[in-house]
């Protein structure tokens, strides 16, 4: 999602109360793999799916995102597409 500013990120993550978890070694290597994340990055944190879902769709649509549009929801499963692999690393 390039064109969302970190600023709403940030502000989505804190209405939410989201926590992210530091991801391990094992995990930053299968992410680094997997092309999910640069490989000269040290660290990164990794949210539920269910987080990921609520902040996408916060950042899609602030006002309707539970009720997405047809042409919304063509934008929207792509993204979950790259948090779906995330979330299944161990």
């Amino acid at each position: 999602m390039k064109d969302v500013h970190e600023d709403d990120v940030t502000h989505w993550i804190r209405e939410y109360n989201i926590v992210d978890h530091m991801a391990s070694h094992e995990q930053i290597t299968s992410l680094k793999l997997n092309r999910a994340i640069p490989p000269e990055l040290g660290s990164c944190g990794l949210m539920t799916k269910t987080n990921a879902e609520r902040l996408v769709g916060a950042l899609i649509d602030p006002n309707n995102y539970r009720i997405l549009p047809a042409d919304k929801r063509d934008k929207f499963d792509p993204i979950l597409v790259g948090f779906k692999v995330l979330n299944n690393i161990r």
